[in-house]
């Protein structure tokens, strides 16, 4: 019997595939893409964003990358435009 539920839990996963379009649109929403930012822009930068974010229901990439954001990365290209 536990042989059998093996084989069986063992076909089912060859059948299984990601949706990346889900997976890339939960990486979008995920507050934790601030910690990618922090090294470049510093920690409390990168939690202003992520406050922002959560604030406005904004990606963490928009609130970073919109023109006129209070960071001090402003001048220089966005990290996250790099990391697509």
């Amino acid at each position: 019997m536990i042989a059998e539920r093996g084989r069986s839990a063992s076909a089912a996963t060859v059948a299984l595939t990601a949706n990346e379009a889900r997976c890339e649109a939960m990486i979008e929403q995920s507050l934790a893409m601030c910690t990618a930012l922090a090294p470049e822009i510093g920690y409390d930068a990168a939690a202003q964003v992520a406050k922002e974010s959560y604030r406005t229901g904004k990606t963490v990439r928009e609130v970073a990358a919109r023109p006129g954001a209070s960071c001090p990365w402003n001048d220089s290209p966005c990290f996250l435009t790099r990391v697509k």
